[in-house]
């Protein structure tokens, strides 16, 4: 049934893989062991916690949209199928998150034209929020306004697109002129609309106020690393526009999970606004991103496993 979605993980590890081996290589490996050895774990447990919350925050949301678009499903089946999508996380800009609306169309039925848009909705809505808590660093630390209102400037014109129904319309009356999109007129009108209607914007600010919140839980985490490690900076703010440009800049460039580009941002940043070594920059990046990114794809793995035994049981392909 995933083979097709899954098989680009293999890749993906192979980067990751490769990724966390400059890092060890530049922070130095003996370094860095020490580092973790003088680690206060109890912060890390602190760390997952946070994460644990930024999870539940977007199965908020999740829900929110779904009944913004008239899906109603049961509450523990939806848990599940929301937690299953963090399996691929390590996606470009996690998009292999469409698995959610697989697990959807497979289970109830329901055309993925009108799922996706959820998907899109919230990668848009999460952007937006590490967006807004990166601005206020960059204001302070003049740091990264660049790639801040580069990013800001597409999020913008893509909102204006989603939330002008005229605009959207015309958009799809041009693509379906050219053969390649006509045949799927259809599926871009019912996947539209289901857009719309979740970028109201009174919806858009609610799913914008959860997101902010959630991925401020992510920023405390790593707030919560560096303490961990024994550091009395970066401060709250200062931890806060590090792993957010970071996550910005790595789902700008489009790597999966953000791999190279996040781990790069962290590093840096940790060690132009924290004064702090190579070793402890490496060491807290890495462990910052096994208690989010990393503790997510296993979350999900068990989320899948139990939503195929419940509710998947006779599917053999």
């Amino acid at each position: 049934m995933f083979k097709k979605l899954f098989r680009p993980l293999i890749y993906t590890t192979i980067i990751a893989i490769i990724t966390y081996v400059i890092i060890v290589l530049y922070g130095d490996i003996k370094n860095i062991k020490s580092s973790l050895l003088h680690f206060n774990w109890i912060y890390f447990a602190g760390a997952l916690s946070l994460a644990l919350l930024n999870y539940i925050l977007r199965f908020i949301r999740w829900s929110f949209y779904l009944r913004c678009i008239e899906i109603k499903i049961p509450l523990f089946e939806s848990f599940l199928t929301f937690l299953s999508g963090f399996t691929v996380s390590i996606t470009p800009a996690k998009m292999g998150e469409v698995i959610k609306s697989l697990l959807l169309k497979k289970t109830r039925g329901i055309a993925m034209a009108k799922s996706v848009p959820i998907v899109i909705a919230e990668r848009l809505t999460d952007m937006i929020a590490i967006l807004i808590l990166a601005i206020a660093g960059a204001a302070t630390y003049k740091y990264g306004w660049a790639v801040i209102a580069i990013t800001s400037a597409v999020v913008i014109f893509i909102v204006l697109i989603i939330m002008f129904r005229g605009v959207g319309e015309k958009i799809i009356k041009i693509l379906v002129k050219f053969s390649l999109f006509r045949k799927f007129e259809e599926k871009m009108k019912e996947s539209y609309e289901s857009t719309y209607l979740m970028s109201r914007p009174e919806r858009m600010l609610w799913s914008v106020l959860i997101s902010i919140f959630a991925w401020e839980a992510e920023c405390l985490a790593f707030f919560l690393i560096l303490r961990g490690a024994g550091l009395l900076h970066p401060d709250i703010l200062q931890a806060t526009f590090i792993y957010a440009f970071s996550t910005a800049a790595g789902a700008v460039a489009m790597m999966p999970g953000g791999l190279g580009v996040t781990e790069g941002g962290l590093m840096g940043l940790t060690i132009l606004l924290g004064k702090v070594n190579k070793a402890v920059a490496s060491s807290t990046t890495i462990l910052i991103r096994l208690a989010t990114l990393w503790f997510a794809v296993i979350v999900g793995c068990f989320a899948l496993i139990l939503y195929t035994k419940l509710y998947l049981k006779n599917e053999n392909d």
